[in-house]
């Protein structure tokens, strides 16, 4: 039997609208966000850890292969993330409240192992050289062509419109 345990930031729709100041950078794009644990365990493969970047849109395949006795981790340069705006008004709200109303509108970025590339859904961009998260570094000398080369790697770059019944 292959079990396969993965986890996310639940505890962010627990806490949003009770102390959302509590939350911090778990409303954002920050790794303490994007980077969750994944446990594959089937029979034939040896117990190791992969530090690689991983998508889940390689997930399918990863778990094909671990059934076949493979754990096959696909070498990717950058990995991308997608955060759909919230339409849940309180949640919004909440979101504005600590002043992360911007994060609460969506945003995409592009996370390689050495920095990321961020864009918000009105078109404000951000590039971080990791592991420094807090400085955005796109006004730097040299920055644009490193933001330019994930920028490329972006194949979206819409996000999805939501309208509430009239």
């Amino acid at each position: 039997m292959t079990k396969v345990v993965f986890g996310d930031h639940g505890q962010i729709a627990e806490q949003i609208l009770q102390q959302p100041e509590k939350v911090g950078s778990l409303l954002s794009w920050h790794d303490d966000r994007i980077h969750v644990g994944l446990i594959v365990d089937a029979p034939g493969l040896p117990a190791r850890t992969c530090t690689d970047l991983f998508s889940m849109a390689d997930f399918g395949n990863l778990v094909l292969g671990a059934r076949q006795g493979r754990l096959d981790v696909p070498q990717r340069g950058c990995v991308p993330v997608q955060f759909d705006p919230i339409y849940n008004e309180s949640v919004k709200a909440a979101y504005a409240r600590v002043g992360c109303e911007k994060y609460a509108k969506g945003f995409k970025l592009l996370r390689s192992k050495t920095d990321k590339y961020v864009l918000y859904h009105d078109g404000v961009e951000e590039y971080y050289v990791l592991p420094d998260e807090w400085t955005n570094r796109l006004g730097e000398p040299g920055a644009g062509a490193a933001a330019a080369r994930l920028r490329a790697q972006l194949v979206d770059r819409d996000f999805p419109e939501f309208s509430p019944r009239a």
